[in-house]
């Protein structure tokens, strides 16, 4: 499979497969970039510039708060 860069936020939707993972490259400018898993709700997956996958845990607003909220679940290991 060839290597992808996102474009634009349409094309930051993936499923989350480790051929898919693979796939994905660091962003070419900024500091990161983000992914969604198609299947799971709130998951992504962070590309740092040097090419440093990290699964986060993403979500917006809720009961309490209007601000999105992170947390780092786990580093991406090939």
């Amino acid at each position: 499979m060839k290597r992808v860069a996102a474009k634009s936020t349409g094309d930051r939707n993936v499923k989350f497969t480790k051929r898919n993972l693979d796939a994905l490259s660091p962003p070419l400018t900024g500091k990161q970039v983000y992914y969604s898993d198609s299947l799971t709700r709130y998951l992504q997956l962070s590309i740092g510039r040097a090419g440093t996958k990290t699964f986060v845990f993403y979500k917006t607003g809720g009961m309490d708060s209007k601000k999105a909220q992170t947390w780092k679940v786990s580093l991406y290991d090939r």
